[in-house]
């Protein structure tokens, strides 16, 4: 047995520790997610194999933590992981199956001692078969589990039609390597670089609620710009709602075109919606959710490599939607160099700059666009964990063969209804048709 080689955290696993350290909550780090098959039912006990073969093809899920001495968390990668016994349940009605995973959600996953992705077999209520996964995001990332699950069903179907194996994803210990290797780095010029981006006129909280919160509006009253975080007495909930393919393809030829990020528009035109429902304010943050996988082989890599990067968003209601969008995307190449820079820094600038509240923020949402390959007869799902935060995190499922997209909406109660949820989707969907149709639209003209 060869020696255990032990690794600090990344920076992208530090962001997970820190919000663990700060809560009463340890479910924060808790990321559920499921694949459903939608023509056929499961062999479950090939299913079993199908797991435990793809904890040894994929390294990430073989992750230990252990604390040293003065407390400081370290990992290694087990040189052998799997499960005896994978839990089959079945469920009768839609709510009994809604209520365990709400009642599962609230239960922080033990990844210190080694539990670090906890498999169900579900037969589902309306007769179909699901394998249900509560994983760390320590160890997996939202873009990471799709390449879990891909794998996961690429080694099943082998298995059952007896076809050789899909090829492996590659390794997260060498990502690991290259990010430890990364940090480095001088973060003297990204503070410098944020210090001079940030140096607008101080950004107004704009939430996907609108501007008829309760809440939201006795703050404006007062002048406030910044909303309560609502953390340690808030719960959230989540909603999957669409965006059409065709509009979603016509979105990504005018990117081609264009020259211009996919993630950029759909983020760009999220702001925009978000602007007209809060009485047209101009300027806005969000927290955009990098995927930080530039090559072909990150890009097979399961894992936990996201990080975050402020996004200051200007609305000019006197300018075209091309020319506010230019503007919006000027920054990209400069500001996507500083993403790592720590979070902890970035929010000594904000408040150093901006002068608010503590325990508030100015982030309307964090956003993240995740680019995915779907499985032909597969349904995947995401799920709240009951806490953030942020009050919304809204993450935009893009399937890359489809051009289809499942929006995940999660976002704090307190602040928002599934109403406010509903309406808010339509509006963002009615910018996103307005401004293809007409990219040289005034944004004044929008309703």
């Amino acid at each position: 047995m060869s020696e255990i080689k032990y690794y600090p955290t990344t920076p992208a696993q530090n962001v997970i520790l820190l919000q663990l350290k700060y809560t009463l909550f340890k479910r924060v780090c808790n990321i559920l997610s499921s694949v459903t098959l939608e023509d056929e039912k499961a062999d479950w006990k090939l299913m079993k194999k199908a797991c435990n073969l793809t904890v040894m093809r994929n390294d990430c899920l073989r992750i230990r933590f252990v604390k040293g001495k003065r407390g400081q968390v370290k990992q290694y990668f087990a040189e052998k992981a799997e499960y005896d016994t994978i839990p089959v349940l079945s469920f009768a009605t839609q709510k009994e199956q809604e209520d365990w995973i709400k009642k599962t959600s609230k239960k922080a996953i033990d990844f210190m001692h080694g539990h670090v992705a906890d498999p169900v077999f579900i037969n589902t209520w309306d007769g179909k078969s699901m394998v249900f996964i509560k994983v760390c995001h320590c160890i997996l990332d939202a873009y990471g589990i799709n390449v879990i699950y891909n794998d996961l069903m690429g080694v099943y179907f082998a298995l059952k039609n007896n076809t050789e194996l899909p090829p492996a994803p590659g390794s997260f210990e060498e990502l690991v390597k290259k990010d430890l290797a990364s940090e480095q780095r001088n973060f003297a010029k990204d503070e410098e670089y944020l210090r001079e981006y940030l140096n607008r006129p101080m950004p107004y909280y704009a939430g996907i609620h609108g501007s008829h919160s309760e809440i939201w509006n006795e703050r404006v009253k007062k002048g406030i710009h910044s909303m309560k975080m609502f953390f340690l007495k808030n719960d959230t909930e989540s909603a999957m709602l669409k965006i059409d393919p065709l509009l979603v393809s016509k979105a990504v030829s005018w990117c081609a075109e264009q020259g211009k990020s996919v993630a950029s528009f759909f983020l760009y035109t999220f702001q925009v919606a978000c602007s007209l429902i809060n009485r047209r304010t101009e300027s806005i943050l969000s927290l955009e959710l990098c995927n930080c996988r530039g090559t072909a082989l990150e890009k097979k890599t399961a894992g936990t490599k996201v990080q975050s990067i402020m996004r200051y968003t200007y609305v000019s209601y006197d300018r075209t939607f091309s020319e506010n969008f230019d503007r919006f995307t000027a920054d990209e190449a400069q500001l996507y160099r500083h993403v790592g820079f720590p979070d902890t820094k970035a929010e000594q600038i904000l408040h150093s700059m901006y002068k608010f509240g503590i325990m508030d923020t100015l982030y309307n949402c964090t956003f993240s666009l995740i680019p995915v390959k779907k499985i032909p007869g597969v349904k995947f799902e995401m799920y709240s964990n009951g806490k953030f935060i942020i009050p919304a995190y809204v993450a935009l499922v893009y399937d890359i063969e489809s051009n289809s997209i499942d929006m995940l909406y999660d976002y704090q109660t307190k602040l928002t209804t599934a109403e406010d949820v509903n309406a808010f989707h339509a509006k963002y969907v009615e910018v996103i048709k307005t401004v293809l149709d007409n990219p040289g639209i005034n944004l004044g003209q929008l309703k």
